[in-house]
C-alpha cells in the first residue's frame, strides 16, 4: 500500500532543477498528472508549499531549462485573477500581487468570460484560462530556514 503510493507519486512527479544561491536556494518540481487548476493547487498546499510564484525573467529561463526532454505543453502556474469585470487584478496563489506579467501575444483576453488562472507555455509566455481544464503544473520549495520540516 504505502510503496505503491510512493511509487505513484514518484512516478508523476519530478525534480527539475536544484538550485543554489545563497539564501534563496530551491528546487522547481514538475508534476506530469494532469489537474485543474483548484486541484493543482491543493496537491502543492498538501506538499507544503504552492504552486510556483515568478517574479522576474530569470527565474522563467531556469524554470524553462529545467523542463523535461521534449515536454511542450502549458503548465499551470499559481497566477490568477480575483475580479470578474476590466481592469483584472492578478493575484499569486499566495496572496502576494502580480508585479512581472509576460502575457503572450493577445493576452490576457478572457475568452466566453471564465479565464480567471494562468498557464505558462514552454515558451515562458502567459496566458489566461480556464481553471477547469487539466494541465501538468509546477511548484518550488524553497531551502531556507523558513521552510516546514517534516
Amino acid at each position: 500500500g504505502i510503496l505503491l503510493a510512493i511509487l505513484f507519486l514518484f512516478n508523476k512527479l519530478t525534480i527539475l532543477r536544484r538550485k543554489v544561491s545563497g539564501v534563496n536556494s530551491y528546487v522547481f518540481y514538475f508534476v506530469s498528472e494532469k489537474m485543474n487548476w483548484t486541484e493543482a493547487q491543493t496537491y502543492c498546499r498538501q506538499h507544503y508549499t504552492d504552486l510556483v510564484t515568478v517574479n522576474d525573467q530569470t527565474y522563467i529561463d531556469e524554470l524553462l531549462q529545467s523542463l523535461p526532454s521534449g515536454f511542450s505543453s502549458m503548465m499551470w502556474i499559481g497566477l490568477y485573477r480575483t475580479d470578474e469585470y476590466f481592469p483584472w487584478v492578478w493575484v499569486w496563489s499566495d496572496g502576494s500581487k502580480a508585479l512581472f506579467t509576460p502575457w503572450d501575444y493577445s493576452q490576457p483576453n478572457n475568452v466566453g468570460g471564465q479565464q480567471y488562472c494562468v498557464c505558462m507555455s514552454t515558451k515562458g509566455f502567459w496566458s489566461d484560462w480556464w481553471c477547469t481544464d487539466k494541465l501538468p503544473f509546477l511548484y518550488a520549495l524553497r531551502k531556507c530556514g523558513s521552510l516546514r520540516r517534516w
